[in-house]
């Protein structure tokens, strides 16, 4: 390396179209089965790489200071990388924080994977293997947006089998505007009983996924989230917040991850611009509409 390097990229936001869970590992991890569809909404970072006879790592997120630092997940994922390699040198990551934090979305997922690839392209000191396995060590949802395209999302993640020709498709998101816990998402679901008349996790029906054609047939058959019941007990407004979403008219309406943003789908972008606009007037509310890559 001669001179430091400035690279950017864009680290997009997904929902879950459904989730479901199917079952639990040993471990501790949650095996899943879900449908995922990145947005064209993202994070932007800016890498600038320098020579250092060692590895140092730096992470800034000027207007979210709270996020900066060794926990954030670009900086672990550069360090992991820096190490993985057994490279030297100087990173240091700018990261404008567009999707909002523990919201369901995979954000922190998105900038880690984004980060890595950045720096493969310019170290090029990793094969695919190990750019996927560090990926799956730093998070279940990271191996997924090394490569984001929708997808059918199975194991604890990092099994991932892309779907050619899904529709494009306008959505609004709209977020309560106080973040919710995965991990106590998850332990609120484990720890309710089943509604009575429900199905064992892992044998309710689902459209088949590599019909994408009948998708505008019937949307709303495409979207389910078996967390969707723990979130909004541990969140009451979201249900008040789904009757508004419900009232702009979406095709099909949800929750993304573990919540607690819920999403609109809509046939093209002047519906949901207007939807949009509908539930801004709840100053409360945090609003956003992005159509899926």
């Amino acid at each position: 390396m001669i001179a430091p390097v400035t690279i950017k990229g864009r680290a997009p936001a997904k929902i879950n179209l459904n989730l479901e869970i199917v079952g639990r590992r040993s471990d501790g991890y949650h095996l899943l089965n879900s449908l995922f569809l990145p947005l064209q909404w993202a994070d932007e970072l800016t890498l600038h790489i320098s020579p250092a006879s060692t590895p140092i790592v730096s992470c800034q997120v000027p207007e979210r200071a709270e996020l900066s630092g060794e926990g954030n997940l670009a900086h672990r994922a550069a360090v992991a990388y820096l190490r993985r390699g057994g490279l030297r040198g100087e990173i240091h990551i700018e990261l404008k924080k567009n999707i909002w934090v523990a919201a369901g979305l995979g954000g922190g997922s998105s900038d880690a994977a984004i980060t890595l690839k950045l720096l493969n392209q310019f170290y090029d000191a990793l094969d695919t293997t190990d750019i996927q396995s560090l990926a799956l060590e730093l998070g279940a949802d990271v191996p997924y947006f090394l490569d984001p395209h929708p997808a059918n999302v199975t194991g604890i993640g990092e099994e991932i089998s892309p779907i050619k020709g899904f529709p494009k498709l306008h959505i609004v998101l709209v977020n309560p505007g106080r973040p919710l816990s995965t991990a106590e998402v998850f332990r609120y679901n484990s720890a309710m009983p089943p509604k009575p008349g429900t199905t064992e996790p892992g044998m309710t029906e689902r459209p088949t996924m590599s019909n994408v054609d009948s998708f505008w047939s019937n949307p709303g058959r495409w979207v389910h989230n078996d967390l969707e019941p723990a979130a909004f007990e541990m969140m009451k407004e979201l249900h008040d917040i789904q009757e508004m979403l419900r009232d702009t008219g979406p095709a099909a309406s949800g929750m993304t991850g573990s919540g607690p943003t819920l999403f609109g789908v809509y046939e093209n972008d002047a519906k949901a611009t207007q939807a949009s606009r509908q539930l801004a007037r709840n100053s409360e509310l945090k609003v956003v509409v992005s159509e899926t890559l």
